[in-house]
């Protein structure tokens, strides 16, 4: 489910699963200093949410992950 709100000067948008519990927060960055052939695959999802918003949140709660992004205008 995505949620999202847009008031004057913030825009949250919350993100909510049922997947097992995954904090994406705990995965470390990938090293963009690397060629595209020798980085791994995936991971720069969480890597890109990180450097366009402003805070990211995460909370597993009644067997829900639940993402919260937010953006200061």
């Amino acid at each position: 489910t995505i949620h999202g709100e847009a008031g004057p000067d913030l825009l949250t948008v919350e993100i909510t699963d049922h997947a097992p519990a995954f904090n994406p927060l705990c995965t470390p960055d990938p090293d963009i200093t690397l060629s595209l052939e020798k980085r791994e695959t995936g991971g720069l999802g969480v890597y890109l949410i990180r450097r366009v918003t402003d805070t990211v949140e995460y909370r597993y709660e009644l067997g829900k992950n639940i993402l919260t992004l937010t953006k200061k205008k």
